[in-house]
């Protein structure tokens, strides 16, 4: 077990406040990174070790044309997916991706991400304003 370490989030102006947090982190945090950084490492053409991913053989691109929102489902197995694309998304889980209309809501969906886990989710649903190319990038970690 890691020894808790006292962790100071500091805010900046107009705030000026520290907050002085202690975290502990158990074996299965500690077992769960050892796993993520294993899957990371890859041998080089000179013995070194890099922490990039291997070329996913799950991968989906295509063009979302603007204002349409498709579908992918998430590939069986997979755990994280990693979203590339050339102008804005907008993409949800398990429900519909819409563009934003007016004030902030919590409809619609997340702008841009860029990697994020899909344990437990079966659909992801995009939209984008414009016509935009995207890729989906699986990994079964």
């Amino acid at each position: 077990m890691i020894t808790p370490q006292p962790l100071e989030l500091v805010f900046g102006e107009p705030y000026g406040a520290t907050l002085p947090l202690s975290l502990e982190f158990g074996d299965a945090v500690e077992e769960l990174v050892e796993v993520i950084m294993q899957s990371l490492r890859q041998p080089t053409k000179v013995g070194f070790e890099t922490l990039a991913y291997a070329p996913s053989s799950d991968i989906y691109s295509g063009v979302l044309a603007a204002s349409t929102e498709q579908t992918v489902e998430v590939p069986a197995g997979a755990s994280i997916v990693i979203f590339s694309h050339d102008d804005d998304i907008w993409v949800n889980w398990d429900t519909t991706a819409a563009l934003p209309t007016g004030a902030i809501s919590e409809a619609g969906g997340e702008m841009n991400p860029v990697v994020r886990s899909v344990n437990n989710v079966s659909a992801i649903h995009l939209i984008a304003e414009r016509e935009t190319k995207v890729s989906l990038s699986f990994y079964a970690i």
